[in-house]
């Protein structure tokens, strides 16, 4: 290995069981099990997103947040019955205006702006499927998706419009690219800094605070107490500082 390369953090110890993944007697059946788990993840998402009216209180509070923008045609400033929020990010609101409107000839437009929660939870699943896999290699990459999809108190809050599910979006995002910026920092640093621009686009000032607090309390790992890990955060912030001045 050449000084330039380096191993996946955390993986060394378990670099072997990709290798005993291979030579499993179920090996042959790979493919079928993936397709299964995907399925399964398709289902839990899309099970319990549509047929409704909104639900109380976040479902029924941003559907209407996100019908303004489509009556009233500003997507900057949110509004709630013509009332302006301005202390409400419009990112999120933004994406399940888009998705109502571009389903709104085949779905009720509550159940075409759900699409967005749907895409969310998603690339969710699927970012922390990298994460995992980043950090402790293939055959890990399906575990912190089922232990995320076997919380109870998600399936609520997993399948109703929220600004917090945009957070969670961006939050996995950002777990992403804390795993990635120890091999690739200038690609991680760079998703790290859109991850905190984006979740400040959607929560406001506490969504980037949870992944700024989460970039301080790393260096006490060694695997990130290192030149690549402070050079990723220098392009994070790059990154993200136009987006967090973007929006007051």
């Amino acid at each position: 290995m050449s000084r330039h390369e380096q191993p996946m953090p955390l993986s060394d110890p378990l670099s072997r069981t990709d290798v005993a993944s291979e030579l499993s007697p179920s090996g042959p059946y790979r493919a079928v099990k993936q397709l299964g788990l995907v399925l399964l993840c398709t289902a839990w998402i899309l099970l319990g997103l549509f047929g409704h009216d909104p639900w109380k209180p976040d479902d029924a509070t941003a559907f209407g947040t996100a019908y303004d923008m489509l009556k009233q045609g500003d997507w900057v400033v949110p509004s709630v019955a013509s009332a302006p929020v301005p202390e409400r990010p419009p990112l999120f609101y933004a994406l399940a205006a888009a998705s109502a409107e571009a389903f709104r000839e085949v779905l009720p437009l509550h159940d075409g702006a759900r699409i967005a929660v749907g895409l969310c939870v998603g690339a969710t699943l699927w970012l922390l499927a990298l994460a995992a896999r980043e950090l402790y290699g293939r055959a890990f990459r399906w575990l912190p998706v089922l232990l995320f999809i076997g919380c109870i108190g998600l399936w609520d809050r997993g399948h109703q419009l929220s600004a917090e599910i945009g957070a969670l979006l961006f939050d996995a995002l950002a777990l992403y690219a804390f795993a990635l910026i120890l091999r690739r920092p200038v690609a991680g640093g760079a998703l790290l800094g859109l991850a905190a621009g984006a979740a400040f686009l959607c929560r406001g000032t506490l969504g980037a605070a949870v992944i700024a607090l989460t970039a301080c309390i790393l260096p006490l790992f060694s695997s990130w107490r290192s030149p690549r890990y402070a050079r990723g955060i220098a392009m994070a912030i790059a990154i993200a500082v136009p987006l967090l001045v973007v929006w007051p």
